[in-house]
Formats: structure tokens, C-alpha cells, sequence
């Protein structure tokens, strides 16, 4: 998110809306279209033709194509009607909780004015009270309860217990702190720590520029801790530029455009953590804010990052450092900041209602 001010939680541009709507979309009708050729998939055509009518009520014969994606949580099918030439002329991919269909049209048919979806509406989840000064929680519980007929799934972390109670999901946010600091690099033998401390597509941990950026961050530390504390606020000033204009970015590009929203944050912010040798991974999920655009108290789409200390995963949120992370982030997906990693978002954002929040208040 890209609030300035740590003493409030408002702000217009604070939600990445566009983006993870965009990210939920493209990967599941880009993954539609090109999963043919991964092996990760398993795909079901039926050869047998059905009739579809595209918008003027043309009737055509088409072959039915489902394609089940195996993403973590619960597969996500599919179902495309395609010609002869193997061309979609219809789309039914599931998203949070809908069904989206696409269908084939002229373009005055496709811009008319009507039956617009607000995806922005399904992203945010209204909180059944207001959580004020976030920095005085030491933990948050939330009572969840499924909106749509499949079951949701909510990751564990360091930072999050999940347990089901009487059809109900419990989720307790207490972020994690580490006994002690530990020295720098990692030199411990966690496989997922030590999978987090390698370069990948979004991660260009070994590019000349951000390792550049670590170096001036972390100066003479030595600690991984205080480390990872000045990297996030290091990347919160040094991305000048915080909008939505960007549609998203590697870690190397928002090394050198400045430029993004959360998602921009939280991949440069990893990294670095992992060019300076610190384990590091992306988060997705949602975090709450006071009010955006006329709604008041919810939990909107969020990034941040994750770093091992010790032996557990720490919060860092570079749009809201210094500290930024805290109980009002709940985390649905974790990986190297590919929207790849982020599949199973389609089968939980949308799908849940927060029926209860119970706060922990630091002891003063």
C-alpha cells in the first residue's frame, strides 16, 4: 500500500484495486490460453459439439475445453468453447466467488454501457468494527465464514494460526518476534529460508543495481534484523513515484523506474533482503485501512514482504514503514513475487466475511 503517513491508515491510493484485479484476471485467462503446453495442468476436451450463441444470437457449434489448473488450496477449472480453429469464442473462469464469462463480440457490443462487475467491491471485506491505532494491537483474531460454496483456504505463517471451529475459520495475527537478532548472511539450514535467499524472475536479487541498493541500505550491519528494518525503509523512500500506473513490475524495473504501488514494495524490498543475505519472500493478502472511496473500516488487497530471522518469518511493509507490518495484515499467499504464486487468490478473495475481530491490546 502506498500510505505516507503512519498515524493514519486512510488514504485514496492506498490499494492496489486495479492490480490485483488485474493479476487475478490475467492469470487465469492467461493460463486458460497458454496451459496447453505445461504440465502442471490437467486438461479435459470433450469432443463433443455445443451450441453457443455469441451476442446477436448467432448459433454455433463448439467444442467444449476444460482446463483445471493445480494450484495450491483447490484446483481452478476452466471451460472455454472454441471453433475448428481452436479459437476461444467463450470463457467461464471462476473469481472470487463469480463466474467471469467472455464471449466474443464486435467492439460497439464490447464497449456498450451496462451490466458492469465492480471487482473492486469483491476485493474489499467490510470489518465489523474499527481497529483505531493498529500500532497498540499485539494481536488480532478473526471469525470467518465462507460466501461462496467452495471451501476457502488461509495459510499459516509465523505470523498466523488458522484453526476451524463449528464450520468457522479462526484466524490469529500475532506477527512474529525473534528472541534474538541473528548475524549476517543466513547461514542456517530452513530449506524454505534457504530457497528465499536465491535470485528468481521477479527477484533479481544478483542485478548490479540492486545489489547496489542493499549495500547503500544496510551499510556496515551486521545483524539481520536491523538489516531487513533499514531495507524497508530504505525502499519506502526510494520509490519517489507511488501510483497505480505501473502494472507490475520486477524487482530490477522498480530499481530503476522508482516507480509502483504495493506490489512494487514489497518485490523490491525482497530483493534486497536477499542480495544483502537475508532470506526473503512475497506475501498477498489483505490489510486494513479506515476508510477508502466513501467505505468506511475494511480490509483491502494488499503486498508486503516476509524475512527469516531466526527461526520464524518477520513482517516488514515498506508503504507503511517504519514497522509497517502488524495484526491487520492477514495473509492468503506466499512466494517469489510471480503472479503465478498468487493463483489460489481467485478462490478465496470475495469468498469470506469477517464476523468478528477480537484485539489484544499491548500491555503499557
Amino acid at each position: 500500500m502506498k500510505s505516507e503517513k503512519q498515524a493514519t491508515n486512510t488514504n485514496e491510493n492506498a490499494w492496489p484495486w486495479s492490480r490485483i484485479a488485474k493479476v487475478l484476471i490475467l492469470t487465469s485467462v492467461v493460463s486458460a490460453l497458454v496451459a496447453f503446453g505445461l504440465t502442471a495442468l490437467l486438461i479435459n476436451i470433450f469432443e463433443r459439439k455445443q451450441e453457443a450463441r455469441n451476442p446477436f444470437y448467432r448459433v454455433v457449434e463448439l467444442t467444449e475445453v476444460k482446463v483445471t489448473m493445480l494450484v495450491p488450496g483447490q484446483p481452478i477449472t476452466v471451460t472455454s468453447y472454441v471453433n475448428d480453429q481452436f479459437k476461444a469464442l467463450k470463457t467461464l473462469v471462476p473469481m472470487m466467488g463469480l463466474t467471469l464469462e467472455m464471449v466474443e463480440s464486435d467492439k460497439t457490443f464490447a464497449q456498450r454501457d451496462d451490466d458492469v462487475v465492480d471487482f473492486l467491491d469483491r476485493l474489499s471485506i467490510k470489518s465489523p468494527t474499527e481497529l483505531g491505532d493498529i500500532a497498540s494491537k499485539t494481536a488480532i483474531t478473526y471469525d470467518l465464514t465462507a460466501t461462496c460454496p467452495s471451501e476457502f483456504v488461509i495459510l499459516e505463517t509465523s505470523n498466523q494460526t488458522v484453526k476451524k471451529e463449528n464450520g468457522r475459520t479462526i484466524v490469529t495475527v500475532r506477527p512474529f518476534v525473534p528472541q534474538a537478532d541473528t548475524p549476517l548472511p543466513y547461514a542456517g539450514d530452513n530449506k524454505e529460508a534457504l530457497a528465499a535467499m536465491q535470485p528468481s524472475e521477479y527477484l533479481q536479487s544478483d542485478n548490479p543495481k540492486i545489489k547496489e541498493l542493499a549495500a547503500a541500505a544496510v551499510g556496515t550491519t551486521t545483524e539481520t534484523l536491523k538489516a531487513a528494518r533499514q531495507i524497508e525503509n530504505f525502499v519506502k523512500g526510494f520509490i519517489t513515484t507511488k501510483d497505480l500506473s505501473i502494472g507490475y513490475a520486477s524487482a530490477a524495473e522498480v530499481a530503476k523506474s522508482r516507480q509502483g504501488d504495493c506490489s512494487e514494495h514489497a518485490v523490491l524490498t525482497a530483493a534486497m533482503c536477499r542480495a544483502a543475505g537475508i532470506p526473503a519472500r512475497v506475501v498477498c493478502g489483505v490489510v486494513y485501512v479506515d476508510s477508502f472511496i466513501g467505505q468506511k473500516s475494511v480490509f483491502g488487497g494488499h503486498m508486503w514482504t516476509e524475512v527469516f530471522v531466526g527461526d520464524g518469518w518477520v513482517g516488514l511493509d515498506a508503504t507503511r514503514a517504519p514497522n509497517g507490518f502488524s495484526a491487520a495484515h492477514i495473509a492468503l499467499a506466499v512466494g517469489d513475487g510471480s503472479p503465478a504464486d498468487f493463483f489460489s487468490l481467485v478462490n478465496t478473495l470475495g469468498c469470506f466475511k469477517i464476523d468478528k475481530i477480537t484485539v489484544i491490546e499491548k500491555q503499557k
